[in-house]
């Protein structure tokens, strides 16, 4: 294995989360072109650690450096957020109910809950519906099976990861709406002209 693309491999894919962070709780203008710019850091790391260890165990090692590095940061807003909260819970213990009721309108309930539709299943099903499509283009290709089965369930998470990444940072409904109907639509007429 080559010390030198698994470094900055690593390296990469620790920049690409703390990017993917930082756009997440600031949202500034420039959010999509941070979160863009995290995503090409992180499949620049899995590059590079396939170029290090081998296409197969490489990415392989790539990929599960990502899910621990990410549950790490997630262990560590947990964490902070619980924190936090207990901050809050001293603070309004101390203030006048009328105006904690303000803080916390009843649409905000409904505006997670659609998040949480449109980033999870609707998400998820678009991805499939995306991968599906890849499958049967690499197929179409003269692709082997095997390899177009391997190349579909490794994109198959990606996409989702990336859909739902898109939804969560940017909190327009009706833009998320009409990012999944871009996205699924060429999928759709694909899988309709092959079939």
């Amino acid at each position: 294995m080559e010390t030198l693309p698994a470094f900055l491999g690593t390296i990469g894919i620790a920049l690409g989360i703390g990017l993917l962070r930082v756009s997440w709780r600031r949202k500034t203008r420039l959010h999509s072109l941070i979160t863009m710019a995290a995503w090409m850091c992180i499949f620049g790391g899995i590059f590079l650690w396939g170029q290090a260890g081998g296409v197969d165990w490489g990415v392989a090692i790539a990929t599960i450096l990502f899910i621990c590095v990410a549950m790490l940061l997630l262990v560590f807003n947990a964490g902070t957020a619980f924190v936090n909260r207990e901050d809050k819970r001293k603070t309004v213990g101390s203030t006048d109910q009328s105006k904690v009721s303000d803080e916390a309108p009843p649409g905000m309930y409904a505006k997670h809950l659609s998040t949480f539709f449109l980033a999870a299943p609707i998400g998820g099903s678009v991805a499939i519906i995306l991968t599906l499509s890849v499958f049967e283009l690499l197929q179409s290709l003269g692709v082997e099976t095997a390899n177009s089965t391997v190349t579909t369930f490794f994109l198959a998470p990606l996409l989702w990861t990336a859909i739902a990444t898109w939804i969560v940072i940017d909190n327009a409904s009706m833009r998320n709406v009409t990012l999944l109907f871009c996205c699924a639509a060429p999928g759709v007429l694909h899988l309709g002209w092959v079939k």
